[in-house]
């Protein structure tokens, strides 16, 4: 660190102010370079040819030869024309006044630390003496003369460094520092005194960017860490970013390359193009994005706000444009003496001054008539560009006028409606309507787009061979400049095929593949929709659980295909007893479970049952002969039984057991004992109460891979119950006693701060991994869900949150949609991520998954376990890898728990998992030497049957 040197004195004569006056004039500086910046005067030495300069110096040497000292005066140093020139301003004015809080600041802080940024030209930067340059310095340079305090700078190279060390609390100011959410929480800001325009570049081959839209799947450059980096990667997803941390090696990158382009500070980028003679770097277009310049300083020194504020409000207007001029306007700093410059500029400017009015006109003529044929040139190459998109999109676009009529349409729109232009043309669009949505869907169109000038989502039409297809559908409304809609444009695709992918996932992953009824992930959801009816309708649900009787010997003697007949008749029978709104599942050999609803007594149900026993004991032919076989029936009745779904169906297993100990061919009624049940159940939330607060939980970590590359990708923290007298308790036995209950959300906090607080101890250890840690929906629904996590991320605020993730179910996230989408969005503007844990077992949909920002999908263990020989398995575990690669999220698979299981993954172009067969969960004080001495099994390192990935350890 080092303090401010004061600046040198000099004076000058009337003489040098009649030069700078000429100098500063656009018919002397000449037309600006290909690359300079709007406003801003180029560099003269980039304008005048070699041959003029030494006139100009004798010129100027001759101008200044009788220039005398002038009382009164400070000097500054300007950075204009061929060389660099001493120029008199006068000093600043007394008239800055101070409270008696800032005097005594003042007089407590002879000096100051101030962070600066170490190669921002032309801002700021410390040359290769440490000496503090640019714009900026010349601020912080009047700071310290009006203020009569000295500055020791703290050299950091980013804007993340800044951030870090005010957090640390190790500088007091700040001289130019990005004003965002995290450092607003730290700094007290100053009101800018400096915006300059983020603007976007090319080597001039490709035609003319124009605009952040334009640069759709380009590869852009952008400075690391930049605000601009975040802006575009929100707003901009189909931009392909690639973060830089030197600007200049971006630059050096995008001149030798015209597929690339870079996008950052207008000042900054000229500086280096003049700086390195990157004279085939083109202002491509403007990104509307501005950057402000703001000094900051630390919440505790707030009172220095106020004085900086002072102090710039009373430079004057002029100095601030010849400071900005100078450092905006120049790229190298040449320096020579200024009666030398001043008598050469004598001499030649009689000359000069006739050649200049004689040619000032005809350059203005030139100037804007080139500027018009440019503004032609360009207009014609938008409206080709945009008449080549029209015709050549694959997306049909039809344009209508202000009443919905339409006037002009693009051949993709005949291609994928039919519809000829002929035959379309001055019709309304509803000649498109299939009949399937209602006026009040129409009218939400319309209201919308009334309201906010657009509308976008999925809608089906028909063709005009009668075929009905699905789009997705953006209505756009164009308006005049007096705000009156004018037209309307509409932009579709053909999203069928994926609709149609969409219903077989959710088939497959619904629907058993032998018999085409329900399965058990289709079941459970059954089981919860009848739960919520009879409580709702204050009715009884009857869940039956049905095992063959005899099956076996059957499937023995006539062998698998013949079982596999006899279960779809069985299925058949089954249904076809049971009414309408009745469900039947099969969960696997010959089990199957029906829920009859609607029930208001129990007795009701026994006909029910006594028709399915006759039934299914009725003959079934196979290979021309018949075979015979009956049905065990367990029944539970909720809500009498008043417990999940899970616990249901366990109780109908049991009564199942009982009535073929009663003799097979016949059903049972299980018996809950409702108050012993409850009184344990209470028995079991206080003793979890307590264990909490006694500190008896522990966190568990078990590790996820890439088993692509075979590293360490980050860990899923799992609870588990030391308890004092049974040992280790599984969560099995715990977590679905506090499910959908106020213990729960209380469990989830703690294992969230915990998992924050291990990640905090593993930093500072050198071991970085991203943790997983799951909440419940009751947790996320909780109003202050986020101001909690909010206030855990500030208490560990040395933990990484791009390292942290929050894993829901796929089950619960659906139960309130829109709410939790809002708040995990509203999480990962905290910088915390999302996964969506055991994917597959919900609805799988393609339209949730939209409108679920999640960066994760989890694929669930059940699926994984038997995919080795579960075609149906497979086959799901397939269809989520297909459908995670086309939202372009990350898949995770649980329940890796072989070495064939990885392999099989990989071949499936799933590459991170997590599973028994990598590790068990562990204590935290295992894992960094599991991490040191994990290796990844051979077998995953030469994955087979044509995968696309290809090992890099």
């Amino acid at each position: 660190m080092e303090a401010l040197q004061p600046r040198t004195k000099t004076s000058l004569g009337p003489a040098f102010l009649v030069l700078l006056t000429l100098l500063a004039s656009p018919s002397f500086a000449g037309v600006k370079p290909q690359n300079a910046l709007p406003g801003v005067l180029a560099p003269m030495s980039d304008v005048w040819g070699a041959s003029y300069r030494e006139d100009i110096n004798q010129a100027l040497m001759l101008a200044v030869s009788g220039a005398q000292a002038d009382a009164g005066q400070t000097s500054e140093t300007f950075f204009f024309g061929l060389e660099t020139l001493k120029v008199s301003v006068p000093s600043a004015s007394n008239r800055l006044t101070f409270s008696d809080e800032e005097q005594a600041w003042l007089t407590r802080h002879p000096v100051i630390k101030l962070a600066v940024r170490d190669n921002f030209p032309p801002y700021e930067w410390l040359d290769q003496h440490h000496q503090y340059r640019g714009l900026v310095a010349e601020y912080v340079a009047i700071l310290s003369r009006k203020l009569g305090v000295r500055f020791e700078l703290i050299g950091v190279k980013s804007w993340l460094e800044e951030l870090a060390l005010a957090g640390r609390g190790e500088a007091d100011m700040f001289a130019d520092v990005n004003k965002t959410p995290e450092s607003e929480a730290l700094l007290k800001f100053t009101q800018p005194y400096l915006s300059t325009p983020i603007v976007i570049v090319d080597n001039g081959e490709r035609n003319f960017a124009g605009s952040l839209r334009e640069l759709a799947n380009r590869k852009v450059l952008v400075h690391k860490g930049c605000l601009i980096q975040d802006y575009i990667a929100r707003d901009y997803p189909a931009i392909q970013l690639m973060g830089m941390e030197d600007g200049k090696e971006a630059l050096l990158k995008v001149s030798q390359d015209k597929d690339l382009v870079f996008v950052g500070d207008a000042g900054y980028v000229y500086y280096l193009m003049q700086l390195n003679g990157w004279y085939g770097l083109r202002f491509s277009g403007d990104t509307q994005q501005r950057r402000s310049h703001q000094m900051a300083v630390t919440k505790d020194n707030a009172v220095l706000a106020g004085i900086v504020e002072k102090v710039f409000a009373d430079i004057p207007a002029q100095e601030r444009e010849m400071m900005e001029s100078r450092w905006l306007g120049r790229s190298i700093k040449q320096e020579t003496d200024v009666n030398v410059m001043l008598r050469y500029g004598a001499a030649v400017l009689l000359v000069i001054g006739l050649l200049l009015l004689w040619n000032k006109y005809l350059r203005q003529e030139i100037r804007r008539r080139k500027h018009i044929e440019d503004k032609l040139r360009k207009d014609q190459d938008e409206l080709l560009m945009a008449a080549t998109v029209f015709a050549h999109s694959r997306e049909g676009i039809i344009v209508t006028d202000k009443h919905a009529n339409i006037i002009d349409m693009n051949p993709a729109f005949s291609t994928i409606t039919g519809y000829t232009r002929e035959e379309i043309l001055n019709k309304n669009p509803r000649l498109l309507n299939s009949g399937i949505h209602d006026m009040v869907f129409y009218q939400a169109i319309w209201d919308n787009l009334k309201s906010q000038g657009h509308w976008s989502g999925e809608i089906w039409n028909r063709r005009k061979n009668g075929e009905i297809y699905a789009e997705w559908l953006t209505i756009s409304a164009v308006k005049n400049k007096q705000g009156e809609v004018i037209n309307y444009i509409g932009n579709f695709s053909d999203i069928t095929l994926l609709k149609q992918h969409e219903q077989r996932l959710e088939h497959i992953a619904h629907y058993d593949a032998l018999t085409g009824v329900p399965n058990r992930v289709l079941l459970a959801d059954r089981m919860k929709s009848g739960c919520i009816h009879s409580r709702r309708e204050h009715t009884l649900m009857a869940v039956g659980y049905l095992d063959l009787d005899g099956f076996k010997p059957i499937n023995d003697s006539f062998g698998h295909s013949a079982g596999d007949q006899l279960l779809i008749e069985i299925a058949h029978r089954i249904k076809d007893t049971l009414r309408e709104g009745d469900t039947v599942a099969r969960l696997g050999g010959d089990e199957f479970v029906f829920l009859l609803l609607g029930l208001h007594k129990v007795e009701e149900c026994e006909a029910t049952l006594h028709r399915l026993l006759g039934e299914i004991a009725r003959p079934v032919v196979l290979q021309a002969q018949a075979v015979y076989v009956s049905a065990s029936i367990g029944i539970s009745i909720y809500p009498i039984d008043d417990t999940d779904s899970d616990t249901l169906l366990r109780h109908a297993d049991q009564a199942m057991y009982q009535a073929k100990q009663a003799g097979k061919n016949c059903f049972h009624i299980y018996d809950p004992e409702l108050d012993r049940r409850l009184h344990w159940h209470r028995e079991a939330l206080d003793q979890i109460e307590k264990a909490l607060e006694r500190e008896e939980f522990e966190l568990f970590f078990q590790p996820k891979i890439d088993m692509l590359k075979g590293q360490v990708v980050g860990a899923e923290a799992l609870v588990r119950w030391r308890h004092p007298e049974r040992g280790v308790v599984m969560p099995s036995e715990f977590l679905p006693l506090i499910e959908g209950k106020s213990l729960a959300v209380k469990m989830d906090f703690w294992v969230m701060e915990q998992a924050l607080k291990q990640m905090a101890q593993w930093q500072a250890e050198g071991l970085q991994l991203l943790v997983s840690v799951n909440v419940t929906a009751r947790s996320l629904q909780a109003p202050d869900f986020v101001q909690r996590l909010e206030a855990l991320l500030n208490k560990y605020k040395q933990v990484k949150r791009a390292s942290y993730e929050l894993e829901i179910l796929e089950s619960e996230a659906l139960d309130d949609l829109i709410y939790i989408s809002k708040v995990v969005y509203a999480c990962q503007q905290l910088g915390v991520q999302f996964a969506l844990d055991d994917f597959g077992t919900g609805y799988s949909s393609l339209t949730y998954l939209k409108r679920l920002p999640t960066q994760t999908l989890k694929i669930d263990c059940s699926f994984v376990r038997d995919m080795l020989h579960d075609e149906e398995d497979l086959a799901i575990v397939r269809g989520i890898i297909g459908l995670a690669d086309s939202f372009r999220l990350q898949v995770v698979a649980e329940g890796v728990e072989s070495a064939e299981h990885g392999l099989a993954l990989l071949n499936l172009n799933c590459r991170y998992g997590q599973g028994y067969g990598i590790a068990k969960p562990m204590p935290a004080n295992q894992i960094a030497a599991w991490f040191n001495n994990w290796e990844l099994p051979e077998a995953w390192k030469t994955p087979v049957n044509g995968s696309l990935f290809q090992h890099t350890r």
